[in-house]
């Protein structure tokens, strides 16, 4: 990507993620890296992970979608495979980063992001610059309690939180609850159509 948000070349790649290990999804981001035509060239690599994030160590402290890697020091190896700055940070701070910089938030002194997908994020920018807490977790929403009365489904969420009720891992959770194995979110939102 250039200076002003454009983008310049797009490599995709499965992220092997959920099934690991750990050192196949660095092998495969080292193999897209690789690829990127005038890498010596940038000015740095920004890495957007799903989960948690300490800016400072430049870690997640808690990985519920990419297996081990808990503490893992992805943005460091890069780092020093190929002597260029890397941050890391949670994809839905950069995802409202990129809004609030280049997108519907673009002049607007505060902006907040949510997202949904396999999780619930949030994302609070102020002044074009992530809020991110002492600990790195400002902004994050998925943990608010929206439903009493339920069921704990992971070791990391409320019982009853906004990611464990609506996310998509949530929704395809509750499809297999309702209709049986091999139904998913899908199914849930094809059911609301009839």
């Amino acid at each position: 990507m250039d200076e002003e948000g454009r983008i310049v070349q797009d490599l995709i790649e499965d992220s092997h993620g959920a099934e690991g290990p750990r050192e196949l999804v660095r092998d495969t981001i080292f193999s897209m890296l690789d690829r990127i035509e005038g890498l010596k060239e940038c000015e740095g690599i920004g890495i957007a992970v799903p989960g948690p994030v300490d800016i400072y160590r430049m870690v997640m402290p808690i990985s519920n979608n990419l297996a081990g890697f808990e503490d893992y020091p992805l943005a460091d190896l890069i780092a020093q495979r190929y002597g260029i700055p890397v941050y890391l940070d949670n994809d839905a701070n950069m995802a409202g980063l990129a809004e609030a910089v280049l997108g519907a938030g673009k002049g607007k002194p505060i902006v907040f992001y949510i997202t949904q997908s396999t999780g619930i994020g949030g994302a609070l920018i102020v002044d074009g610059r992530v809020v991110s807490g002492q600990m790195g977790f400002a902004g994050e929403v998925g943990n608010i309690i929206v439903k009493d009365g339920c069921k704990r489904y992971s070791r990391y969420l409320n019982a009853g939180s906004a990611e464990s009720e609506a996310s998509g891992t949530g929704l395809a959770r509750k499809a297999v609850e309702l209709y049986g194995e091999g139904t998913n979110a899908r199914t849930l939102f094809d059911r609301a159509k009839e």
